[in-house]
């Protein structure tokens, strides 16, 4: 009794207001109410002077799939009324991921002009969405997509539709002619696949000329973040057969090796491959030597 009472004060407080007055105690009486409060917000999410914005965060912590699905389907109709003008409308879409909301946000970055398509795209990556794979590899490869919803792509791709992207972003960086979208699809696989996505990533810039400065900033300060996995990653890469993934693993070491490491770098020392793109003098035995001489002093 008193939990349904709370709930008609709350309604009251939502729908009159239009806000829920910046109070954290009311969003925290809801989240204690937990899943008995989910019917309440599914319905508040179909008022048009609901908060719908707050009330959409406080069903992604206490809502399951269904209230979810049934929120963001209660809501889409007044967001296709209004355009998604009312603030945070994006957002709660994002969060409310019903079928019909993942098609009209869908629809709005193939179709609206692109700062509402980046709206829809941005509200697409906040949510898990493994079915989306080829639709973010599509969107992100198309160079007559605007840039700011490509972005939004590589984004979903990378975060939000796991690893099984990887083919497609490799695939990509092997036909784009645009180094930059080379590069950023190669961050994308990092972020999706961790430091398992470093050599099939590679695959990508095989034929590629890659200048030395570019190596540098997107490729081994990409991985680099990545951390310990990162180190053991380019230990192993330094058996590769392929010229660009021993250099790139060599570099890398520069930044995340040990002083241990030291002796497998020398171990290529007479190694004479270069890389397109580099000096002809930047052989990989020459950096290996470089970096394997810095990890000796502990540098």
């Amino acid at each position: 009794t008193v939990d349904q009472a709370l709930m008609t004060a709350i309604e009251n407080q939502m729908t009159s207001a239009g806000k829920m007055g910046g109070s954290q105690s009311l969003a925290k009486i809801v989240e204690a109410l937990g899943a008995e409060a989910t019917p309440l917000l599914v319905k508040l999410m179909s008022l048009p002077k609901a908060p719908h914005g707050e009330v959409a965060e406080l069903l992604a912590k206490v809502g399951d799939a269904q209230a979810k699905s049934q929120a963001g389907d209660a809501y889409l109709p007044l967001v296709k009324k209004t355009g998604g003008a009312e603030p945070g409308a994006w957002q709660a879409l994002g969060l409310l991921p019903s079928p019909a909301v993942v098609a009209y946000l869908k629809q709005q970055v193939e179709q609206a002009p692109w700062q509402q398509g980046q709206q829809a795209a941005r509200a697409l990556t906040l949510q898990p969405h493994p079915e989306l794979g080829d639709f973010a590899l599509e969107k992100a490869a198309n160079p007559k997509v605007h840039g700011n919803v490509r972005e939004e792509m590589f984004t979903l791709a990378a975060t939000c539709c796991g690893s099984a992207t990887v083919p497609g972003l490799t695939k990509l960086m092997q036909t784009s002619t645009d180094p930059m979208v080379k590069y950023r699809a190669f961050s994308a696989i990092l972020q999706g696949a961790g430091a398992e996505g470093i050599d099939p990533g590679l695959d990508g810039l095989q034929n590629a000329a890659v200048k030395p400065e570019d190596a540098e900033d997107f490729l081994v300060k990409e991985i680099a973040k990545l951390g310990a996995p990162a180190r053991q990653a380019s230990l192993k890469l330094l058996a590769s057969p392929v010229p660009l993934k021993r250099l790139v693993a060599v570099l890398c070491l520069g930044k995340v090796g040990k002083p241990d490491d030291a002796q497998q770098l020398k171990r290529l020392g007479n190694d004479k491959a270069t890389v397109k793109g580099f000096p002809a003098g930047q052989t990989v035995g020459r950096e290996a030597d470089r970096v394997a001489s810095l990890l000796a002093k502990g540098g």
